[in-house]
């Protein structure tokens, strides 16, 4: 699972070997060993030196479990299940559940006023060193259960 993304850290790479770095996963995206996290890119007509991908993927925080931090959509679906929990047969607690739909209702309105463009990090001359996409709000609205849950 992506975690976080330092992008201080590959900015800092970028600017050393004279490339643009694309993160291809997201915090919260799952991924598996070997996966390609960081694509590099030449900027303008020099292509970058040698870079060590293993440095830049160390950027790119892995875990085994989602936190929230950079990872918005966890946040919605610790709310979705707090929700669901309260409203089980064994708990019936409405009073849980409508507080966890009113703080959905609230982080959702903040998305929908947040442009879904992706973070950029740049040099003080406007040269693009790092671009991490975010989720966009359709995603966030397109929640589905894996397959099999109840």
């Amino acid at each position: 699972m992506i975690v976080e993304v330092d992008t201080t850290m590959l900015a800092r790479l970028a600017r050393r070997y004279g490339c643009a770095f694309t993160v291809e996963r997201i915090p919260g995206d799952f991924v598996v060993a070997g996966m390609p996290l960081v694509a590099v890119h030449a900027v303008g007509d020099t292509p970058p030196g040698p870079v060590d991908a293993k440095l830049a993927e160390q950027a790119v925080e892995v875990g085994v479990e989602r936190i929230p931090g950079q990872d918005v959509g966890f946040g919605l679906r610790q709310l979705a299940d707090i929700a669901e929990r309260a409203l089980s047969p064994g708990i019936n607690d409405a009073t849980t559940a409508v507080r966890a739909l009113q703080e959905a209702h609230d982080l959702l309105r903040r998305l929908a006023d947040r442009p879904d463009r992706p973070r950029i990090v740049q040099d003080d001359d406007g040269t693009v060193r790092v671009h991490v996409r975010r989720q966009s709000f359709a995603s966030h609205l397109d929640h589905r259960r894996p397959t099999g849950s109840h």
